[in-house]
């Protein structure tokens, strides 16, 4: 019986799932993919001056600098038409296999429109250069409102139509597979339209190359959860650089955790995928539950796009050791309650880093409290002045002992207010400010909003606000009899098995954005894939990442 099963990868999917912290300007959080998928635009594409707006599948030369409805694959360009549905169904299934050769052709999703149709500048001018930023956060502004209460709630007009529920919660893709099949991904494209490899071939004891895809990934499941922005913009802070970064609309990123096992390959899926042994069990006295049979390696985090990249060159990513007793001191992560990794967000640009980015203002002590240490002065004073008077009557007369004795009692009160007023010093918290205001310097900060797993116990953080998000549970494993799911919304209630899911839009091969006709002085590029025709993702370049870290390492860090 395969241990792989939905429960298990549940378990698993729900352990390390990290805690994200968003900087305090941030606009544009994760939001649920479908709901873009489900959009539609109010106003018809052919309006004299229009935006074109309303989710759709567009499918066009790579050349080309201007779109019609002609493009239109599946989804609505008109009031009139249907919106995209959650299976592989024409003319309007997500999922359906779109006619794309893309040696010659690009092919994205509309949702937000551009801000430069055709019809919106002036004959012989450069159109579809600029996408729509406004559209796009008032679309996605009741998920800001509820990060961030500053954000103000607004409704794009014409106001749009959805054929799913909105959600007020941020939304993470958490994905289970095996390391082992980005390599073969790998060998496969190259076998079958050329090109040069993206990973190095496998090596023999001896040193020789052997044949088939790199295997030094093979003893290795991946954990990667997705985060799906619907736009991504430049710093908030610092003065943008669009040599470097540029606005876009639809922008994914990732986190990717390495856990290292032993595959059996005596049960595999469909794909060639092996089953790994691994337990959850409690130990000791206190019951600790414990993570038997996998062990976390190294983590990858994707650190967003430069101008002009896209899924079929290197994304940008950081890869570091997971921390433990010979972590490099170097090379920090953290940790809480043992499994969860903090991921530090870039206002705007959305990289995944592993500390803040500011420059943090230690706490600073200002001496003794000045209130008590007044206040105890000025009671031993008075306490000092009545029990001399006191002392004075002559014969003390029982009265004036009383008095002495009152007189006592309140300078040792002040005394202890005096006392109290070192213990407790005056102080100014620690305060955080972005790193610089240069051109393209990212800010990522801890006192913002954050998204953080149930971790069964209690946690401080310095987030100004904490809301647990929907965690979408997404594996390609074949092992368990159970089917995934693949409609949306999802069923209520969810399977007890477990809520495993294949969305039938995961391995859509194009952009989550508008195309734009790129421009030298322009502030724009296209929108970012989820995946690539050839199947590699977020988490295929954050192992490629890996494997590029382990060998410039010079031996000390071995997979």
């Amino acid at each position: 019986m395969p241990n792989l099963t939905n429960p298990k990868i549940t378990a698993l999917l729900e352990w390390f799932q990290p805690f994200f912290f968003f900087d305090p300007t941030e606009q544009i959080f994760p939001a649920v993919a479908e709901e873009v998928l489900a959009h539609q635009g109010t106003e018809s594409w052919t309006n004299p001056t229009t935006h074109q707006r309303g989710t759709a599948v567009l499918l066009t030369p790579s050349a080309s600098t201007t779109y019609t409805s002609a493009n239109v694959q599946a989804g609505v360009d008109d009031p009139s038409g249907a919106p995209l549905t959650f299976d592989a169904t024409a003319p309007n299934g997500i999922g359906q296999a779109f006619p794309y050769n893309s040696d010659s052709q690009d092919m994205f999703l509309d949702c937000a429109g551009w801000d430069d149709t055709a019809g919106e500048v002036a004959p012989g001018s450069p159109s579809y250069t600029t996408g729509s930023i406004q559209y796009l956060q008032q679309l996605f502004s009741s998920l800001g409102h509820a990060m961030n209460n500053s954000i103000p709630l607004a409704t794009p007009h014409p106001a749009p139509r959805f054929s799913v529920p909105r959600s007020n919660a941020p939304a993470i893709y958490a994905e289970i597979d095996w390391a082992g099949r980005y390599p073969v991904i790998d060998q496969q494209r190259v076998d079958q339209h050329g090109g040069t490899a993206d990973f190095p071939p496998s090596m023999s004891v001896t040193g020789q190359a052997e044949p088939g895809p790199f295997n030094g990934l093979n003893n290795y499941l991946t954990v990667t959860y997705y985060l799906f922005y619907p736009a991504m913009e430049t710093s908030p802070i610092a003065m943008p650089d669009f040599d470097v970064d540029r606005l876009r609309e639809g922008q994914w990123e990732a986190v990717t955790i390495f856990l290292k096992g032993e595959p059996d390959f005596g049960s595999t899926d469909n794909q060639g995928r092996p089953d790994f042994p691994f337990s959850f069990v409690r130990e000791g006295k206190a019951g600790i539950v414990v993570l038997r049979g996998l062990t976390p390696r190294f983590l990858a985090y994707s650190q967003g796009y430069s101008r002009g990249d896209d899924n079929f060159n290197p994304l940008a990513a950081e890869a570091r050791p997971w921390p433990d007793g010979q972590m490099n001191p170097s090379l920090p992560v953290s940790v809480i309650a043992r499994s969860h990794p903090q991921v530090f967000v870039t206002a705007g640009t959305h990289r995944n880093l592993y500390a803040i980015a500011a420059t943090v203002t230690p706490g600073t002590s200002s001496g003794p409290d000045p209130a008590l240490n007044t206040t105890g002065a000025a009671v031993m004073g008075a306490a000092g002045s009545v029990a001399g008077i006191c002392a004075g009557i002559s014969g003390l007369p029982p009265a004036a002992i009383v008095c002495i004795v009152i007189a006592a009692i309140v300078f040792t009160i002040g005394l202890i207010l005096f006392i109290l007023s070192f213990l407790l010093e005056s102080s100014n918290p620690s305060t955080e400010s972005p790193q610089s205001t240069q051109p393209g310097t990212d800010v990522a900060r801890d006192d913002g909003p954050a998204a953080i797993p149930p971790t069964g116990g209690t946690v401080t953080t310095n987030a100004s606000s904490t809301v647990q998000p929907t965690l979408r549970l997404v594996s390609q494993y074949g092992l368990d009899p159970t089917l995934p799911i693949t409609s949306y919304p999802l069923p209520s209630p969810l399977p007890a098995t477990g809520a495993i899911e294949m969305p039938s839009w995961w391995s859509f091969p194009g952009r989550w954005g508008v195309r734009i006709t790129p421009l030298a002085s322009g502030q724009w590029d296209s929108g970012s894939r989820r995946s690539d025709p050839f199947g590699r993702t977020r988490a295929y370049w954050n192992a490629y990442t890996l494997v590029q870290f382990v060998a410039a390492s010079a031996g000390a860090v071995s997979l």
